[in-house]
């Protein structure tokens, strides 16, 4: 389940409106989620950069000039959310979409305040959601 949608898209309904090929940094220290997340947002015709260390996000980021960054924001590390607020105050245009399953309705709306582009609690969704709702984030 997202905080940002309550309809699935088509990518057929929405190829002609990709006039170039987006690129996304995946950061998510869990190598299967990180082969899970690439998958799919490949396969949908994105452009992927990992990352699974959060000191090399902003560098990354730097780099590579992502249309969104797919972050891992679970409170099992408070660097994360350090390097979350870090990154959305030198990178304000960057579309931040956040994963996690142990977030409260609470946590959520304090990342929405901060400026987070939407939320997707991994426990209610599916893996290859992520490529849905990355497409519906950066159409609008």
């Amino acid at each position: 389940m997202s905080y940002l949608y309550k309809q699935k898209l088509s990518f057929e309904d929405l190829q002609g409106w990709q006039s170039e090929q987006w690129r996304v940094v995946v950061f998510e220290p869990e190598r299967y989620l990180l082969g899970i997340y690439s998958h799919h947002l490949e396969q949908n015709g994105f452009e992927i950069q990992t990352v699974s260390e959060p000191d090399d996000i902003i560098i990354t980021v730097s780099q590579f000039s992502p249309h969104l960054l797919v972050f891992n924001a679970d409170k099992t590390s408070k660097d994360n959310s350090l390097s979350l607020f870090r990154i959305k105050r030198e990178f304000p245009r960057l579309y931040i979409l956040t994963t996690a399953c142990d977030l409260s309705y609470e946590d959520v709306k304090e990342l929405m305040a901060k400026g987070i582009s939407g939320h997707i609690n991994r426990r209610l969704s599916r893996p290859q959601d992520i490529a849905h709702i990355a497409v519906s984030l950066l159409k609008h």
